[in-house]
């Protein structure tokens, strides 16, 4: 023990020594510090934890395959790889722990993406082309708001198609230009679908007809003439899908500021659109299959108004009240019980079940016989003592008698007027008659020049 303690005073009483060994540890321990942060930049390294495995192998099929994976996952600069380093630390810890999830989940920085060296003109170049004839300008997309939000990098360019690394995903640009799109018709007609690709130039052959886009484009016929339902889906969100990530009850109290929720998931985090909305697809039909389009492509919205009604709710100055079969569930077919046409008819013209006293006696027996007939008669009285009294209102508008407070009553007694008359009355009478009392009394207010 006395010999190594001599030889070890022998090595400090020498200064010049002492310096030399320092020197050389510190170079050693700098030299496996920068050979340690080379070796963890390789993209094999992360394979040593056995869930990225199958991350690697996407990202060896990319394009990105020669970009280091701390390049796309950590900004520039070199506080962001001493950040990069501590966080491998935390997964090494994490993995060693056995407490990682085997879905790996980062966060792309649009920093990452504009480097030097990478995509960094990408906002300067002009309109691209993607696929065959999709026109796209990245700086709309990434400079201005899209639908009142702030996009990022990767919210298009996502792992959202599995097997793929960073890749265009088509179904985010169909929920943002078709998200409560009515079977993807919009007022803008032509101009809207072209906003993306140009109608196309060569002759169409289908079957033995041939024909070409340019004359109806030049007639300004609406493309959805022909292509009926190219978009498939809705794009909704049900707030079921917050639980997969979310349990506290005070976060998803905000489940209907679609502000807020874009904000925060995709413009400062990168969440996936289809984690919470549902998909919408977009093409075109070119087949001669048979015929199964939907009956809303002709057909909208023909029963809103009288579901509104029926649940109570929608008109204006008046509590909302459900009526009393709808609270115990009465369906449509509780009272529509008559078939409109014999079945020889129906055959060509379709079936359509009219409503009928028959529903009420079935249900509530002869004490109820002759009942629909006064609620009409009760409906159709009201109805004719408020189209009186809107005739005089609407005269004394005419005059230009009335203010803004008077235009306003005349406005929500014409639409109660004809909420009820158009939803049936009988769908909710008690409803109905209360809709129709507070505009008699709000047009006589207006009559009278007391609003």
């Amino acid at each position: 023990m006395a010999k190594y303690f001599n030889i070890i005073k022998k090595i400090f009483s020498n200064k010049k020594r002492l310096v030399i060994i320092i020197s050389g540890v510190l170079l050693l321990f700098l030299g496996l510090g920068f050979g340690m942060i080379e070796i963890t930049a390789q993209p094999r390294f992360c394979t040593l934890c056995h869930y990225m495995d199958p991350y690697y192998k996407q990202w060896k099929r990319s394009s990105h395959n020669k970009v280091a994976c701390v390049k796309c996952h950590y900004p520039p600069g070199f506080k962001n790889v001493i950040k990069a380093k501590l966080q491998a630390v935390k997964q090494v810890v994490a993995y060693v722990t056995k407490s990682y999830s085997t879905r790996a989940y980062a966060e792309i920085e649009d920093a990452s993406c504009l480097r030097k060296g990478c995509h960094e003109k990408r906002l300067l170049d002009t309109t691209v082309t993607f696929k065959e004839n999709i026109k796209f300008n990245h700086k709309h997309h990434l400079m201005e708001m899209r639908r009142g939000k702030k996009l990022r990098c990767t919210s298009c360019h996502s792992q959202m198609v599995f097997g793929e690394h960073i890749t265009v995903t088509e179904n985010v640009c169909f929920l943002c230009h078709f998200k409560d799109r009515v079977d993807g018709i919009h007022p803008m007609g032509q101009a809207f679908c072209t906003t993306c690709h140009p109608s196309p130039a060569k002759d169409i052959v289908i079957g033995d007809v041939t024909y070409n886009h340019k004359e109806f484009v030049d007639r300004g016929v609406p493309c959805q003439n022909c292509h009926l339902e190219v978009v498939q889906g809705t794009g909704k969100v049900a707030k079921s899908n917050c639980y997969a990530c979310h349990a506290e009850q005070d976060r998803l109290q905000h489940f209907n500021d679609g502000e807020l929720m874009h904000l925060n998931h995709v413009t400062r985090h990168k969440v996936a659109c289809n984690r919470c909305h549902e998909e919408i697809t977009h093409s075109v039909k070119t087949t001669n299959k048979p015929l199964d389009y939907s009956c809303n492509i002709c057909h909208s919205f023909t029963h809103n108004a009288t579901k509104d009604l029926y649940m109570g709710k929608g008109g204006k100055g008046v509590a909302e009240k459900p009526s009393h079969m709808f609270k115990v569930h009465v369906d449509c077919i509780g009272c529509h019980v008559s078939n409109e046409f014999p079945p020889e008819v129906a055959r060509f013209k379709g079936q359509t079940f009219r409503p009928s006293e028959a529903g009420c006696l079935k249900c509530h027996g002869k004490d109820v016989e002759g009942m629909l007939e006064n609620w009409k008669s009760s409906i159709n009285e009201e109805l004719q003592k408020t189209s009186a009294l809107l005739a005089k209102a609407d005269a004394k508008l005419k005059e230009g008698s009335l203010d803004a407070a008077g235009k306003k009553l005349l406005a929500d007694a014409q639409y109660n007027y004809d909420f009820v008359k158009y939803a049936k009355g009988v769908h909710n009478i008690d409803y109905a008659l209360d809709l129709l009392t507070w505009s008699d009394a709000a047009l006589k207010k207006v009559i009278e020049g007391k609003e």
